[in-house]
């Protein structure tokens, strides 16, 4: 969820601890059990840890193009207590071993999601190849996992 959600679904809380629909001559739902959305909220506003996760990619001018992945990443975190943040790493410039390590190196993780096209390729391989001897967590989505085959 994005902030702008949970902002949302903070106000549907108020509003509903203010007895807004009597207020507001609506009819009542009924009972409304927050208790999933106030651990969520307490988590999201208050988590445990905190993991950087990057998106290696050659879309990242245009993180909409992944907002299912970043979305995705983030939910995650909240199901382990966590703030994901995000680094957007181009897969056009990892395709050296030495700058792969410099982009890639203070990573908790990082996900190599899909795209079309060969641009980028070698740069994914790359990447990929950091983190198996490197042993940084990784995931590959669509020609990401395909990637991680080859490598």
């Amino acid at each position: 969820m994005t902030p702008r959600q949970f902002k949302r679904w903070r106000k549907a809380m108020r509003l509903h601890q203010r007895q807004a629909a009597d207020q507001l001559g609506l009819k009542k739902a009924g009972a409304v059990n927050w208790d999933g959305w106030r651990e969520l909220l307490g988590v999201v506003h208050d988590p445990k840890f905190e993991v950087t996760i990057g998106v290696v990619g050659k879309y990242i001018d245009l993180p909409d193009a992944y907002l299912s992945v970043t979305e995705a990443l983030k939910a995650g975190g909240f199901a382990h207590q966590a703030k994901v943040n995000l680094r957007w790493v181009p897969s056009d410039e990892c395709e050296s071993p030495e700058v792969a390590a410099r982009l890639l190196s203070d990573l908790d993780g990082f996900c190599v999601p899909g795209g079309f096209g060969i641009r980028g390729i070698e740069g994914k391989l790359a990447a990929l190849r950091f983190a198996r001897e490197n042993s940084i967590p990784s995931l590959g989505l669509c020609i990401g996992s395909e990637c991680m085959v080859i490598e």
